[in-house]
């Protein structure tokens, strides 16, 4: 799926982030609170979705229970 170049970068971003955050002024508390908003948020949007939105969508294409097929 991904070349070895592309693993290499992905996998330094996150510290050039830091990194570049950090000659901006943002401090590394500041960075871990950015960091913890960040993940609460994309973890409560997944939560809602998966408990509420899709049985809704599910029940509403009349779905229910179903698994879909890929072709």
């Amino acid at each position: 799926m991904f070349t070895k170049d592309q693993a290499v970068a992905a996998a330094a971003v996150p510290p050039a982030g830091i990194s570049g955050l950090t000659v901006l002024g943002v401090s590394l508390p500041d960075w871990v609170l950015i960091a913890t908003i960040l993940y609460t948020t994309l973890s409560t949007y997944v939560l809602l979705r998966d408990k509420f939105y899709t049985p809704w969508k599910e029940r509403r294409d009349g779905r229910q229970g179903q698994t879909p097929v890929n072709p």
